[in-house]
């Protein structure tokens, strides 16, 4: 967006998530729908008597103490002065009973923070081709993200901002939405934001979701290790008695840094540790009928069985349809491992062995991360914080005969690590 774009803050269309606003922020490239749009949201909504806000000064008459107690009393800032208990709780009922909700406007100019996070997603390129319209980062994915970070106890006390911007770049520079952020949590899974983070890092701390190749130094990021998931899915295949390796990664995602690492992963592994005679294959993925026509997919009777690893979630039901289409299927003459997503079980992958990226544990840390900083309770501090992705084992691979995940049941799920690999 450049400067000359508009940002909309639509509050009269928020939704509600227990006591959590979130605000959604939508760019305008056109200026007379943005004017008519920000007119429109300038126009005061008509309220009833009974719609009025209870203010502070009311609430404090109704308990029977100043409007500073009962404002210290709401934010939690009892410093020198305690307060009892009975007094706290008397005016946390007595907030609740008459519907009392504290002015955002008022709370930032007394602590000049405007307790407002962002949170920043990509839009995506089609799954079909490159010709298809891109959608936004919204789906399941998203879900687990923002879920995390309303699951922080912490978080309470402030609102969320979502914020969508497009694949060709950066939020803005500069751009008019920056200054109302206290913090901002950015998902960038291809690595082109550099330019941008190290701006806006200038004006409030950044934790961001994913790998920025070479920003160790200077940012403070949490994701999983993807190499190493990679290379676990190799070394799982070759266990399991995979005499081929193929990685299956999507041609329009090649850009994105954690699929480029988990297929890097899955070659250096095979290629120090496969056994004589297993080669390794890797296939960029656009259609449905690639996977078919690529004669790595022939299978040859004898040969042994073909260990495919899929490094994105949503090629499972692709491939498993191509495979059908040419009466393939695993464990026999099959095995195949696909990258998943923790907590998210499509119908597709009831039965395939994944490797599994817990979205909501990253999105928690992360959270914790940045208002740990917001609250002054540590300064920020650049530097990568991994969160381990689990190998969730099911039946694509057939009987897996590896020591740390023996298990009666169908099913077993272990933490990667680096020993477990090498």
């Amino acid at each position: 967006m450049n400067p000359k774009e508009m940002v909309q803050c639509t509050k009269s269309g928020r939704n509600r998530v227990g006591e959590i606003d979130i605000i959604e922020l939508t760019h305008y490239s056109d200026k007379s729908v943005a004017k008519r749009k920000f007119i429109k949201s300038k126009q005061k909504p008509q309220t009833s008597p009974s719609s009025r806000r209870v203010t502070l000064a009311e609430l404090a008459a109704h308990c029977g103490l100043s409007k500073s107690t009962v404002s210290r009393i709401l934010n939690e800032r009892f410093g020198q002065f305690p307060i009892r208990p009975e007094t706290i709780e008397s005016v946390r009922r007595a907030s609740v009973e008459l519907g009392y909700r504290r002015n955002r406007l008022a709370r930032a100019m007394a602590d000049r923070r405007t307790h407002l996070v962002g949170i920043s997603f990509p839009t995506l390129p089609s799954l079909n081709d490159e010709t298809s319209p891109a959608g936004p980062f919204f789906s399941p994915v998203s879900h687990h993200f923002i879920s995390g970070v309303f699951s922080h106890p912490l978080f309470a006390a402030y609102d969320l901002v979502i914020h969508r911007r497009d694949r060709r770049g950066q939020m803005t520079d500069a751009h008019e939405g920056d200054d109302l952020l206290d913090g901002l949590l950015y998902l960038d899974p291809e690595g082109h934001s550099e330019d941008f983070l190290r701006n806006a890092l200038r004006l409030f701390p950044i934790v961001l979701m994913g790998t920025v190749e070479k920003s160790k130094s200077w940012l403070m990021s949490v994701d999983v290790n993807n190499r190493l998931i990679g290379a676990r899915a190799a070394a799982h295949l070759i266990e399991c008695g995979a005499r081929r390796l193929v990685v299956v990664t999507p041609k329009n995602y090649e850009s994105f840094t954690c699929l480029l690492q988990r297929e890097e992963g899955f070659s250096n592994h095979a290629a120090k540790f496969a056994p004589v005679g297993v080669e390794t294959s890797v296939i960029r993925m656009e259609n449905d009928m690639d996977i078919v026509r690529n004669p790595l997919f022939q299978m040859v009777k004898g040969d042994g069985p073909a260990g495919i690893f899929l490094t994105a979630e949503y090629l499972c039901g692709k491939v498993c349809n191509a495979l059908h289409s040419m009466g393939l299927s695993f464990p026999d003459p099959i095995l195949l491992l696909s990258t998943g997503v923790q907590n998210h079980e499509p119908h597709e992958m009831a039965n395939v062995t994944s490797i599994d990226v817990p979205l909501f544990d990253m999105a928690f840390k992360a959270t914790d991360l940045l208002l740990r900083i917001l609250n002054g309770e540590m300064v920020y501090t650049p530097g990568f914080h991994e969160i381990p992705a689990v190998l969730t084992v099911r039946g694509s691979c057939g009987e897996y005969a590896g020591s740390e995940l023996n298990s009666s049941g169908p099913r077993a799920t272990s933490p990667l690590s680096i020993a477990s690999v090498l």
